[in-house]
């Protein structure tokens, strides 16, 4: 959902996060000029619908309906795929860190880490970690916690 009426770097104004606070994280997600709405059931989720549309009809905002999508199973958002299953990441997001070139200086890996790192909370034990030491096939990788 997109509202109307504002620049797009400021389209959710603080009295729509005052609106949404009591919901967020447990009927929707809020970032930016995106409201991600998600539940269980249909049934669940026109009626958090219902009552998030509620909040933004109170609150004088519109939304654009070209840019709304409703009933996803399946959501691309901010690099990650939300559906019924959970969060995942997103194909592009690890095809981008499989490819990533080999580093070749200092820069290169705190570049390789931020992008690594990106998905650190889907990792189980991220930080303990190795990674394969490419200039070194046989050695032992790198301790992403050192």
């Amino acid at each position: 959902m997109n509202l109307i009426g504002y620049p797009s770097a400021y389209q959710i104004v603080p009295l729509t996060f005052k609106d949404l606070r009591s919901l967020v994280g447990s009927e929707c997600w809020v970032f930016v000029g995106d409201v991600v709405v998600f539940s269980r059931s249909a049934e669940e989720h026109a009626q958090r619908l219902e009552n998030i549309l509620q909040r933004f009809d109170r609150a004088n905002l519109q939304l654009h309906p070209g840019k709304c999508e409703f009933a996803k199973s399946q959501v691309h958002y901010l690099g990650y795929v939300l559906s019924e299953k959970g969060v995942s990441a997103s194909a592009f997001k690890v095809k981008a860190v499989r490819e990533y070139p080999t580093p070749r200086n200092v820069r290169d890996v705190r570049a390789f880490l931020g992008l690594a790192t990106f998905y650190w909370r889907l990792v189980p034990d991220f930080a303990e970690s190795k990674v394969p030491d490419k200039t070194d096939e046989e050695g032992p990788g790198v301790l992403l916690g050192s």
